[in-house]
């Protein structure tokens, strides 16, 4: 499940349900923006972007025994949220796994980081890529 909306849930709930049941040692995760987050879901590892982690949601869900993790993509690319976008400043790479770091300390989560598509680049409109060789 890849940022699914709160509708999507019984769907999650049959399809990790019926994985734990067959196989209750296999870790779970899902890219899920929700608020609230069920603690009762029958996943292992909340992957959440990190700029709509709400500490009060976190607290329940590792208090049971599962982790969080935070991730970014293209999102958000709005100025006032850190990304990696080469466009950046540089110092953002860095505040942004620091940010992390101090929740981790304090809440702790994340206890991991989804790095989504480093390798993906797409021209933009009017560039005709060139292939070598």
């Amino acid at each position: 499940f890849d940022e699914n909306p709160p509708s999507c849930e019984p769907q999650v709930r049959k399809l990790f349900g019926a994985i734990k049941s067959s196989f209750p040692t296999l870790r779970t995760a899902a890219v899920l923006n929700w608020d609230p987050m069920p603690v009762d879901l029958p996943m292992d590892v909340w992957i959440i972007q990190y700029q709509v982690a709400n500490a009060d949601q976190v607290k329940p869900w590792v208090a049971a025994g599962k982790q969080q993790w935070w991730y970014h993509c293209i999102e958000p690319h709005s100025l006032q949220y850190m990304n990696t976008f080469i466009e950046r400043p540089g110092i953002q790479n860095r505040l942004l796994f620091w940010l992390a770091a101090l929740s981790q300390s304090t809440l702790g989560a994340p206890s991991g980081w989804l790095y989504y598509a480093v390798n993906l680049w797409r021209p933009g409109p009017g560039v005709t890529p060139h292939v070598l060789g």
